[in-house]
């Protein structure tokens, strides 16, 4: 029973290595800006590989969560990127 514990130990310690990656992701910068362009939200993330957080509508002075078609010309966006 000894030799069966210990093996399996053994065994556990060889599959489990579990060692650091070489590449670290890099953390996101957060950034605003007021869009100039005609985009939606799609849009504005591809082209600047980022991820729209909250849109400032200054017409209406209300914020909005983004959704994927919400047209952001003339908007603030707070975006990671």
């Amino acid at each position: 029973m000894c030799f069966v514990l210990v093996g399996l130990q053994n065994l556990w310690h060889e599959k489990l290595n579990i060692q650091a990656p070489d590449d670290t992701m890099e953390s996101f910068t957060t950034k605003m800006m007021k869009v100039t362009d005609n985009i939606t939200v799609a849009e504005f993330e591809e082209k600047n590989n980022s991820v729209v957080r909250i849109v400032y509508n200054e017409k209406k002075d209300n914020m909005m969560f983004p959704s994927n078609d919400l047209k952001l010309n003339g908007k603030y966006v707070l975006f990671d990127k």
